[in-house]
């Protein structure tokens, strides 16, 4: 069986997260976001 590793909040305070990489420059960082709102207020134009 696989041990549970835990970390203190210190341990991950002083953990250095890697650089954010952005899709949109300083707008939409990679990874998974979900848009939503009322119908018809233009969420699909936005996508696009």
């Amino acid at each position: 069986m696989k041990e549970f590793n835990t970390m203190t909040g210190e341990e991950i305070m002083n953990t250095p997260l890697p650089q954010t990489n952005f899709v949109v420059s300083e707008l939409l960082p990679t990874g998974v976001h979900i848009l939503g709102g009322a119908p018809k207020i233009g969420k699909s134009w936005l996508m696009l």
